[in-house]
């Protein structure tokens, strides 16, 4: 670990010492032999490629799910907003040695914002072969403003 000049008391070369070891921590994990599994602040999320098409009184999102199973999906939705989120656990192989492991616990997330209120309520999602589809209605617009005589 590489010093650092004191130039203002220990607290502050504490303070660049916690910092030079946290650097070299951050260096040697990043290292080829460390595996991601061992840095659970790290686990990889991926954030899912998408096409949103606009039909006039409804949205269609198309989100990319590969390989994970319906039920491992979450759809949350507000009237401004689309939030998709999954997991996909890595499959246990019992009685074999593995050789490499690339496939492991994966997470994906999404976060997307409509340019108009949609309605939540009537929003429908359905997945397969990998692709979730999500059809998502507008609110309907509020009509002209008119007057009313008062009596």
């Amino acid at each position: 670990m590489k010093k650092r000049e004191d130039q203002g008391g220990n607290l502050k070369k504490t303070s660049l010492e916690i910092d030079d070891m946290a650097r070299d921590l951050e260096a040697r994990m990043m290292m080829p032999w460390f595996p991601v599994s061992m840095m659970p602040w790290r686990r990889p999320m991926k954030a899912p490629r998408i096409d949103i098409n606009d039909h006039g009184d409804h949205y269609e999102v198309y989100i990319e799910v590969p390989g994970v199973q319906k039920d491992a999906v979450q759809v949350h939705m507000t009237k401004t907003s689309l939030e998709v989120s999954a997991e996909l656990e890595e499959e246990k192989v019992e009685g074999k040695k593995t050789i490499v492991r690339e496939r492991n616990h994966e997470e994906i997330y999404r976060h997307l914002t409509f340019p108009e209120e949609v309605n939540p309520d009537e929003a429908e999602a359905i997945a397969s072969n990998g692709l979730l589809t999500v059809k998502v209605p507008k609110m309907h617009k509020a009509e002209k403003k008119r007057k009313i005589e008062v009596k």
